[in-house]
């Protein structure tokens, strides 16, 4: 494990070259800075052009996860893990689903599973429509 304070993984938008990058990181906290110590979650809409990835100002979101008094490589990646499952495989009401969907909202976007379950349902109701007929 590395000493990085800052892990983050990509969800596909079906944008081509936009992605959301949702990132776990950890921070000391600071007596002039309304950050708490302990873990954030930070979602992102982010181009990709080659070695180049670009944000726009203020089009994310970022809530905190967890007091912790020290920095631990495990418990980052637990955060991290966490987050994506409840993306993943949690419902919508989740914390962090919920908090994905408005920054896809924001943005204007769709997420790329998103549109593969819209597929899937559609393909489902006309299997069911044939097999009722």
């Amino acid at each position: 494990m590395s000493n990085n304070r800052r892990i983050s993984f990509d969800l596909p938008t079906t944008t081509e070259g936009v992605v959301i990058e949702v990132v776990a990181r950890y921070t000391k906290g600071d007596p002039y800075s309304s950050e708490q110590q302990g873990f954030w979650i930070g979602m992102t809409p982010v181009k990709v052009e080659e070695n180049w990835r670009t944000t726009r100002a203020f089009s994310g979101l970022k809530a905190f996860d967890s007091t912790a008094t020290r920095f631990s490589a495990k418990k980052l990646e637990a955060v991290r893990d966490k987050v994506r499952h409840q993306i993943m495989n949690g419902t919508p009401t989740d914390r962090y689903a919920m908090m994905l969907q408005r920054v896809v909202e924001q943005a204007g976007l769709k997420l790329e599973r998103t549109v593969l379950a819209e597929k899937h349902a559609e393909r489902a109701a006309e299997v069911a429509e044939a097999l009722a007929s």
